[in-house]
């Protein structure tokens, strides 16, 4: 047995059972709400930018925001 078997069974011996992940949408769901409190909370903070309204009329440049 050579030193890379030795080291595969030390570790298999240790390992501990791992929780599988959360559904996909779950966690997309959870990261959506997450940032979406960090940037209320900018805004609430700071404010909307002065002529926010303006950029948002123009098609691509809200596209380019929202992203």
């Amino acid at each position: 047995m050579n030193t890379t078997d030795l080291l595969i069974d030390q570790l298999a011996g240790h390992a501990r059972p791992v929780r599988p992940l959360g559904s996909p949408l779950r966690r997309t769901v959870a990261w959506l709400f997450f940032s979406a409190a960090i940037v209320a909370a900018i805004v609430s903070v700071y404010g909307l930018r002065d002529g926010i309204e303006t950029v948002f009329a123009v098609g691509p440049e809200m596209l380019e925001w929202l992203g």
